[in-house]
Order: C-alpha cells, then structure tokens, then sequence
C-alpha cells in the first residue's frame, strides 16, 4: 500500500488534475468493456460445487472471443465518448488503452480457478509486482513530460506483467475446445449475474460517466485522485477478504447458520482492517493535499468526504458475495442497480443546485453511498436472518479503530504544521496507525485475549529455546 500510495502521488504532483481526469474518463470507457468481456463469467466459476475440464475451456474462450469483438467496437465508437466530453485528445487515448483488453482477458479464467482454489498468495505477488513495474514506468514517463501518455504506459505495463506473473504462477492451461452445453450453463448464471456486474460496475464509475461531460476534466481529476486514494486503502485491506467470501461461503450455502456467523465473523475482519485506515488517510488528508501541489486545491476536502463514503461501503462490501453464494446473483443485480440510480440522481443534483462542484459531486455520492449500504445490510438481514445489532457488533471494534487514527493523525499533522510535507504526512500516519490499533484492541477484548495468548506462548517458547 505504501509503494502503491507513495508512486500515486508522485504522478499526480508531476501531472496535475486534468492530466488525472482525461486518464480517469478513458478508463471509464474501457472499463466498461472490460466489465462486459467478462460477462459474469468469473463469479460462474467461482461459485460452482464442481468444475469440469470442458467448462473451464469453454469460458476460457468466450472471455477471450467477447473480448475481442468489444475492443473492436470500443475503438470505433471512442471519438462518440470524446465528444460528449469536448476532449478530442480522449479518442487517442481511448484506443491505445483498449489495445490491452485482449490482454486482461487471457487472464479471467485463471483469475478465477484461483480465487476458487484460496490461492491469494499468487494473486497478491500478481498485483505487487505489476503495480511496482507499472508504477515506475509512469513515473519515468512523467519525468520526461510524457503528459497523459505516461499514464496510459502505466496501465499498459501494469496489465501485461500481470498476465506474464499469472500464467507464471497458474498451473492450468486452456485446450482448444468449446463444449456448447457447457457454455449454455455457464451462460444462464453469468446472465443473471452480469445485470449485477454491470450495475455495480456503473455505481462505481457512474461518477466519471456522468461527471465528464458535467463538470470537465479538472473537477474529475480532483475528484478521482479522492476516490482513488481512499479506494486504494479499501482494495488493499478489503478487497482480499471481498475475495474469499464467494469461495468461503458457497461451501455453507446449506447451512444458514453456519454461513450467517460466517458473514458476521468475515464482515469484522474486513472492517477491522478497513475502517482504522481510511481514517488514517481522513487524518492525513491536509498533509496530502500539501505533498500533492497548488494545483490539487480542495482535494483535502474531497478525501475527507469520498472516505466516509467508503466507511460505510465498507461496511457490505460481503452482502454481494454473500448473495451470490446462495444463489441469488438477480437480488444482487437489484440492489447494484439501486446504487445506479442513487447515485446519478446525486450527480445531477450537484450540478443543477450545488454551490462548489466539487464539494456537492464529494458529498451526494458520499451520501449515495450510505444509501447502498443501508440497504445491502437490510437485504442481508432479511435473506440471512440475523438481526441489526448482530452487524453493529461486527463493525463497533472498526469504527472505534478509525475514529481514533483519524483524530490522532489530524491532531499530529497540525501540531507539526510547518514540517516537510512527506516528513508530516509520515509522522501523522503513524501516529494515526498507533492510535487506531490501540483503540481497536480496547473495543475488542476476545482480540486483547489473542495477543496476549500469543505472547505468552512466545515467552514460553523462547525460555524453551
């Protein structure tokens, strides 16, 4: 996370706001295709009791097939999306970056057999090292004033070496064969899950789809660089957990209350961990905005508003998987789509009636955000039978943890306001890690239990050596 952090700000204090937003409206644009390429075929995989050779094979292809008539299609209609934004540069932009989706899409498959087997280790170095590589080339190509380009060579190295690392580290390898029956029952799933990746997909960008053309490439800028510090901190201490719970929960789809204290027990983990950093960065959000430039102006209040956003998405972040494990990937669809439609009305309420564009874009999907989550818990509650204070037990210990390494980074970063920017930032975000962990061990007393088991039978093993 820090690596990952520290070569983001980099680039943003090299490039500026506008360079971010012309970036963040194409990826908006190939993401789209990517979402589509994949067809729910993942989460297919994933959740069956048995998976065949054939099955295996045949999703393989379509992936890789549906992948290739939609980057085709991406190309040709990328001027549309760039006129809709008065960006001509955008179409350039667009194209370059859709020439790497054939490449994610040799990838779903494996991606998928590996989340199946638990194999996050392999995922984990996947993703370290083609953010580390990916990450030094943009930066390279900021130095030598490549502009948006050095963006875009970020995430085309970032997707190769990901591809090279995972057929590395994968032991399956696709025949050529296409098995229709499979691919008939593959489908059916991934048609009814698809509704659900794609309104999730468009509750998460919905944001650039819309603010683009609304409020221009400086106020997106501003905006993402929010969304995407505080996502970056969600991803790494969530993401995994959000992972898991499909593979781990569909073994117990039987078995409701098995699963239900298997929900609860994963929701507080990912909270655990999720919670006391975003409210380290919530903290830490001035000396950000200080490291970043003049020109990232606002962006503190931005991160501060975007992360209570994700505070409560954090939240849920299970239900969807949850739904998913028990067969009910339509219920899923549903509630995305309700995230959909919460959040254009947020957009459009910030540009018809907001005062500051970036202030009322920050806060109505902030509040989108709480919405989704509220009711994701209550579907949850109703579909898995358990009740409200069952869930506030497991997100109380993380909430604390992110109340107090909010306070305490904020109070570090202003007491030592005139120190060097990264120096400050540093100095507050341990105080900020010191403070949360603290907090979290005294609202959680089975873990003060754990530790301090854990360092008794230490001692005792070092008084045997």
């Amino acid at each position: 996370m820090a690596i990952t952090s520290g070569l983001t700000l980099i680039l943003a204090a090299f490039l500026g706001p506008r360079v971010f937003g012309v970036m963040s409206l194409a990826l908006a644009f190939t993401g789209l295709i990517e979402m589509l390429q994949k067809q729910g075929l993942a989460p297919a995989i994933v959740s069956r009791k048995e998976l065949t050779g054939p099955q295996a094979d045949t999703a393989f292809w379509l992936v890789v097939g549906i992948g290739m008539i939609l980057t085709g299609i991406g190309v040709v209609i990328a001027p549309v999306w760039a006129g809709m934004n008065d960006l001509p540069e955008l179409a350039g932009v667009v194209r370059v970056l859709a020439c790497g989706i054939p490449i994610t899409s040799l990838v779903v498959v494996q991606e998928a057999l590996l989340t199946r087997e638990l194999a996050f280790k392999a995922l984990a170095v996947r993703t370290w090292v083609s953010a580390a590589i990916g990450g030094i080339v943009g930066v390279v190509g900021a130095l030598l004033s490549w502009g948006v380009w050095a963006l875009v060579a970020q995430q085309l190295t970032t997707s190769v070496v990901a591809a090279i690392v995972l057929w590395g580290v994968a032991t399956w390898r696709p025949r050529l064969r296409v098995d229709l029956a499979a691919a008939r029952t593959l489908w059916s799933y991934s048609m009814r899950s698809a509704g659900g990746s794609i309104g999730v997909f468009l509750g998460g960008r919905l944001d650039v789809l819309m603010a683009g053309p609304l409020f221009g490439p400086v106020i997106v800028g501003l905006y993402r660089m929010a969304n995407r510090l505080t996502t970056l901190v969600v991803d790494i201490s969530a993401r995994s957990m959000q992972a898991v719970a499909l593979p781990g929960l569909s073994a117990l789809q039987d078995d409701i209350p098995a699963f239900r204290d298997r929900l609860l027990s994963m929701t507080r983990a990912t909270t655990l961990l999720c919670m006391p950093a975003l409210g380290i960065v919530i903290g830490m959000s001035d000396s950000i905005e200080t490291i970043l430039g003049a020109e990232w102006h606002g962006v503190s209040l931005a991160i501060r508003l975007v992360a209570i956003g994700q505070l409560a998405t954090s939240g849920s972040l299970l239900i969807g998987p949850a739904l998913q494990a028990v067969g009910r990937p339509g219920l899923t669809s549903l509630l995305a789509w309700c995230w959909v439609g919460t959040s254009a009305l947020a957009i459009a309420g910030a540009a018809a009636f907001g005062s500051s564009a970036l202030v009322s874009l920050c806060a109505g999907l902030s509040l989108s955000a709480i919405i989704s989550t509220t009711s994701f818990v209550a579907v949850g509650m109703h579909i898995f039978r358990f009740k409200a204070r069952r869930m506030w037990v497991a997100w109380f210990p993380g909430m604390v943890g992110g109340i107090a390494g909010a306070l305490s980074s904020a109070a570090v970063a202003a007491v030592i306001a005139g120190a060097h920017s990264w120096a400050r930032a540093v100095l507050a975000g341990a105080s900020g890690l010191a403070m949360a962990a603290i907090a979290v061990l005294l609202a959680a007393p089975d873990l003060r239990r754990a530790l301090r088991s854990q360092v008794r039978r230490r001692r005792q093993l070092a008084r045997t050596v």
